[in-house]
C-alpha cells in the first residue's frame, strides 16, 4: 500500500505551537463565558473580587443562567389531576370493599355500596 501523507504542518514545532495556541484560545473563551455567567449571590464581595467575577453580579433570580429556583409547568392541569387523584381513590376503596364481601354478593352489589346507592335490601343476606 501507498505511504499516507499527513500534514507536514502538525509534525513541525510551528504546528504543535499553533494547536496550543488554538487550544489556549479556546480555553479563554470557555474562562470568560463562564466568568459571565457566575452565580455569585452566595459569595461575599471579597470571593466576588477574588475570582474575578465582578461582571456577573446580579440580584438573586434575576437571569441565574441555570435551573436553580425555576419551575416547570405541570404536565397535566390541576383539575385533570385532581379527577384522576378522585378516580384512583375511588377504585382503592372499591377493590377493598370486594376483596372483604360475603360469599354471596355480587361484584354490582359492591358498587352500589360504595357508591352509596344501595337499599337495605341490596345489602341484606339472600335465604
Amino acid at each position: 500500500p501507498p505511504p499516507v501523507q499527513t500534514s507536514k504542518k502538525f509534525h513541525t514545532h510551528a504546528g504543535v505551537r499553533e494547536r496550543e495556541r488554538e487550544r489556549e484560545r479556546e480555553m479563554e473563551g470557555k474562562e470568560e463565558e463562564w466568568r459571565k455567567n457566575a452565580d455569585t449571590h452566595k459569595m461575599s464581595p471579597e470571593e466576588v473580587k477574588k475570582a474575578g467575577v465582578e461582571a456577573s453580579k446580579r440580584p438573586p433570580g434575576h437571569d441565574p443562567g441555570g435551573v436553580l429556583h425555576q419551575r416547570r409547568k405541570l404536565p397535566y392541569s390541576p383539575f385533570a389531576m385532581a379527577v384522576g387523584g378522585f378516580l384512583v381513590v375511588a377504585t382503592i376503596g372499591y377493590f377493598t370493599l370486594y376483596i372483604k364481601k360475603k360469599p354471596e354478593a355480587s361484584a354490582r352489589e359492591v358498587a352500589k355500596v360504595t357508591t352509596g346507592v344501595a337499599t337495605p335490601e341490596d345489602t341484606r343476606p339472600r335465604k
